[in-house]
């Protein structure tokens, strides 16, 4: 009796301690966004003459891009030291309530430009970029940087934006202050000045900002005020052209309330991953190309974006991120 006694208290005990276990499992809150993601949540397309149709072939993971920010801290905004004035009723900006949302990704590399004269370890892959300063020819390599970089100031930098669909892109500058204000903002894409205003971005093509052909195809990190601390880029792209968006000839002021409205309507919270070993890897000629006047599209060999940025979108409406550059 006892030893029939005591298995059955050991049965009746093991019975509770699952049954814990089980508990505290279901409610462990089970993460939305996974660790990492490979290079095939990035689709990239290539053109194969197949009986005349395009196959899309997605690349095969050889390598891993890692999350690094689960979730970017909101820049509260501001207008010339005060909150931002309610949006205009105007602004009659598209929204998808009913359609139900799916991931959405845009890729992103930063590109810091450098004139070190340390060769490549491949210089038949290397793109250089030839700039006129002052009455001569300057010649410098771009770098890749990761997204959250500290720039100095003076630093010259551009981007490359590349998005798994297609659509229109626009961004969006505001000067980051040490108190958390922002700027004026600069509608700085599309304008006349980059790719004569064609502000439309496709699988496999690169836009780059500046453009090559612009005067000067890159930006210097710099301001006039003190308290200045970085840049706020605002990066949309949409499924259709935005109409309250305009076509300035270059870099131009935009209206503080319909940046608003449009973060109100479309901002959501975006996951980034940043691609690992290939910081500080050098402008390849695809990457020129594929950002130029349509040369070549991009192939699932080349290179990647060093970021990738995801959101939960609806189908009909625009992907909106927010980077902020950095600059102690």
């Amino acid at each position: 009796m006892i030893n029939a006694y005591s298995h059955m208290r050991f049965i009746l005990l093991t019975i509770v301690i699952l049954s814990f276990n089980l508990i505290a499992i279901a409610q462990k809150p089970q993460p939305e966004e996974p660790a990492e993601i490979t290079s095939e949540d990035f689709g990239r397309t290539r053109d194969l003459l197949n009986d005349g149709k395009s196959v899309f072939v997605f690349r095969k993971p050889s390598y891993r891009l890692k999350r690094t920010i689960p979730r970017p801290k909101k820049v509260p905004v501001a207008h010339n030291g005060t909150k931002n004035v309610t949006a205009k009723s105007e602004y009659k900006l598209p929204v998808d309530t009913k359609s139900p949302e799916a991931w959405e990704k845009i890729g992103i590399t930063f590109w810091r430009l450098t004139t070190d004269a340390k060769k490549a370890l491949d210089e038949n892959q290397t793109a250089r970029m030839l700039v006129q300063e002052s009455g001569a020819s300057k010649e410098y390599t771009p770098q890749r940087v990761a997204a959250d970089t500290v720039f100095s100031r003076g630093d010259k930098v551009r981007l490359s934006i590349e998005s798994p669909r297609s659509g229109y892109l626009y961004i969006v500058d505001r000067e980051i202050y040490a108190d958390g204000r922002l700027g004026e903002p600069m509608q700085i894409f599309p304008t006349m000045m980059a790719r004569r205003g064609n502000n439309l971005i496709q699988p496999g093509w690169i836009a780059d900002v500046p453009a090559q052909t612009d005067q000067t195809p890159y930006f210097t990190l710099k301001s006039d005020n003190p308290n200045w601390r970085g840049e706020l880029l605002t990066v949309i792209v949409s499924p259709e052209p935005l109409s309250d968006m305009g076509l300035p000839d270059k870099p131009s002021p935009i209206s503080a309330a319909l940046v608003k409205a449009l973060e109100d309507k479309y901002q959501r919270d975006t996951t980034e991953y940043e691609q690992q070993g290939t910081e500080g890897k050098s402008y390849t000629k695809a990457e020129k190309e594929a950002g130029g006047d349509n040369k070549r599209q991009l192939t699932q060999d080349d290179p990647f974006p060093q970021t990738v940025y995801r959101a939960k979108v609806r189908p009909k409406e625009p992907m909106m991120i927010n980077l902020n550059l950095k600059v102690k």
